[in-house]
């Protein structure tokens, strides 16, 4: 289950289609630094256009505006699907930046963050 506080990108604030490429995600405050590993989760509901794939990875940061660095790396999508991770961030800011690639690639109303239940399948 998807905790609507550790949202990256989330269709109830109103995210639209993620069809632009490179889409980089705003900064969202976690408090802290993590104390155990967290499962994070990409959901994409579509996969279209001409050869579609979907990269993601996840950022974190010491004070959301600068010192981005990669922590987490999902699997490539070509369709509609999920894939999660399981990693610790030592940051307090995390965000996510997804690169499309194919002509006219669409994977619909992609959501990205954190499932406090852990891994599972949706």
């Amino acid at each position: 289950m998807f905790d609507a506080n550790l949202m990256l990108r989330s269709t109830s604030d109103g995210a639209l289609n993620l069809a632009a490429s490179p889409a980089t995600g705003a900064a969202v405050d976690y408090g802290a630094g993590d104390v155990r590993p967290l499962t994070y989760i990409v959901r994409a509901p579509a996969g279209g256009g001409s050869s579609p794939t979907l990269d993601v990875k996840l950022q974190d940061s010491d004070n959301g505006t600068t010192g981005w660095a990669d922590f987490a790396f999902f699997g490539r999508m070509v369709a509609a699907g999920f894939q999660n991770v399981t990693v610790r961030s030592a940051k307090r800011y995390r965000r996510y930046y997804a690169t499309l690639t194919g002509t006219g690639a669409d994977f619909g109303a992609v959501e990205i963050g954190a499932d406090i239940a852990g891994a599972f399948a949706y």
